[in-house]
């Protein structure tokens, strides 16, 4: 369709919002992240086998006014039709992932835009493993070749090297990483400001890419739950992206992981299911429990080695 020019007279977003109506339609699922579905514990999968999984989540969903509050915004700041509807995607994807806890791969929208006209697009993508193969097979192409492997295994041990320099967080920065926690205030309700300035002060607060990673390591033998964990494990306290949904999370949580050589644990809460599924496709396993507030709040262990 050809882009259309804006109107001179121009219409109030609330005003524009009220007149359109969105249906998501033929949303596809991934449900095996990286590892596969039957390797996800019970509590994530609710004891539901793949079939009724995907028999049990919307193929369409309704467009609801809190998922797209900056939309109409966008519309009037994107340079061309193509770039407005690569942020509808994007925005649409996350949506439905934090609306489903599951990963989606694809689905079909028709919109009517003020300034683009009428938009009906299909975004499809192929599943997150094949998606992280094609990856490393890119990578591995562009930076050492397929026949100089002497220079491969050079260049790789560089890298190695290149990934155990995370970005650690200064006293400078606490402003931003301040804000970043406070749009979490339900999944973070305990955060104190002090406890923030002391683990950037004690250097355990990594901040890379808008993710902020708050870790230590145990100096004795620890208690934790039903599990007893030796003296240099490594505890990942508070993970939390500025911008959900775009990937950096994940970087910066493998980046950590490839930069020690070390068991990792961390504690989540029973119910919070999304970030459960998180941590369940960067494999960390789920090997005890833990209570909170004299046994009110359940709680998973996960492991990673």
């Amino acid at each position: 369709m050809k882009m259309t020019t804006l109107k001179n007279k121009y219409v109030p977003i609330e005003k524009r919002f009220k007149q359109m109506s969105i249906t998501i339609t033929d949303i596809q699922y991934d449900l095996d992240g990286m590892e596969g579905y039957e390797n996800y514990s019970k509590d994530v999968t609710s004891g539901l086998t793949r079939e009724q999984q995907l028999e049990k989540l919307p193929n369409n969903l309704k467009v609801h006014k809190s998922w797209i509050d900056d939309l109409l915004e966008l519309e009037d700041e994107s340079k061309d039709k193509d770039d407005f509807i690569e942020t509808v995607n994007i925005q649409f994807q996350k949506c439905i992932e934090q609306s489903t806890s599951w990963l989606c791969i694809g689905f079909s929208y028709k919109y009517s835009s003020e300034r683009f006209g009428s938009i009906e697009h299909t975004y499809e993508e192929p599943p997150f493993k094949d998606q992280m193969k094609e990856l490393g097979k890119l990578i591995w192409v562009r930076l050492f070749g397929k026949n100089n492997m002497k220079r491969s295994l050079t260049i790789l041990s560089i890298l190695k090297i290149t990934t155990r320099e995370m970005k650690l967080a200064t006293i400078k920065q606490f402003n931003k990483i301040r804000s970043i926690f406070k749009k979490y205030k339900k999944v973070f309700p305990h955060i104190r400001m002090d406890y923030l300035k002391r683990q950037i002060k004690s250097k355990n607060v990594i901040f890379e890419n808008g993710v902020v990673l708050i870790t230590g390591q145990y100096q004795r033998k620890v208690n934790l739950g039903n599990k007893t964990f030796d003296k240099g494990t490594f505890i990942i306290h508070q993970i939390v992206n500025d911008e959900q949904g775009n990937g950096c999370a994940n970087q910066v949580l493998n980046k950590f992981i490839n930069s020690i050589n070390n068991k990792i644990i961390l504690t989540v809460r029973k119910s919070n299911i999304i970030a459960r599924r998180f941590y369940e496709r960067n494999y960390f396993k789920k090997v005890g429990k833990i209570f909170w507030l004299n046994n009110k709040i359940e709680g998973v262990i996960y492991e990673r080695r």
